[in-house]
Order: C-alpha cells, then structure tokens, then sequence
C-alpha cells in the first residue's frame, strides 16, 4: 500500500462581472420610492429653500389678506414643482438639472466671434499712427 494521501485538485477562480455600474447608489429606500445620493440632496436644498420662502413670505398674507394668501401660496407650489422636476424629472436619459447646466454653458458663450489675422502688422514709422 502506498500512503499518499489525494491532493485536492485546483478550483478555477470565479469572478463576478459588475453589472450595475451607470446606476446611481440608492441611500434612501422608503418602499416603493428608492433615493440617490444627488436626489436626497436636492430634496433636502429644496425643502430648505421652501421652507425658507415660506417664512419670508409669510408676511403677504397679512398685508394684503386676499391676494398675499395666493402668492404666498403660490410661491411654494411653484417652487416645490420645480424642485420636483429637477429632481426626478429626465429627459434622454440625462436629469433635468444636468440640462439645466448644458442651457447655462450654451448661454454663456459668445454669439460673435471676430478673425484677425495673426500675421503681425508693420512696424509705424515716426509721425505715422498705428
């Protein structure tokens, strides 16, 4: 009889493949409604900025009681439906505030753009203007 004792045979290496990586991390799951880090962040600066105008606002509805109730109110709905939109709103697969910027970007660049020559000009004589 010979004692060798079996030698276990090498199992090939198993990796997983990500699979998820253009999905954003979800930090907030509350059933059915899961929140990124960049949702939960313009939620919480856009409930500040709500809460905020509601504040400076408030004023309105006792200085002019009929119309100042309405803009009072008024003010938050609007601004809580934009942040609404820039948060969960996308269109071709980019979020709203993303095109926000691109519109910002785009309206910043010059409309004009002037060509000159990089040749250099002639040096003036004296007495003679450029």
């Amino acid at each position: 009889m010979s004692d060798q004792t079996p030698q276990p045979q090498a199992l090939p290496a198993a990796h997983t493949v990500p699979t998820h990586l253009a999905l954003a991390d979800t930090v907030l799951s509350l059933g059915a409604l899961t929140l990124s880090s960049r949702q939960l962040l313009l939620l919480l600066l856009g409930g500040s900025l709500a809460a905020s105008l509601w504040v400076r606002t408030a004023p309105l509805a006792t200085v002019v009681p009929p119309v100042g109730g309405v803009l009072h109110w008024a003010v938050l709905i609007l601004l809580a439906l934009l942040i609404l939109a820039l948060t969960f709103g996308q269109t071709q697969g980019r979020s709203l505030d993303v095109w926000v910027i691109v519109a910002l970007a785009y309206l910043s660049r010059p409309r004009l753009s002037l060509w000159r020559s990089l040749r250099e000009r002639p040096l003036a004589r004296k007495g003679e203007a450029i």
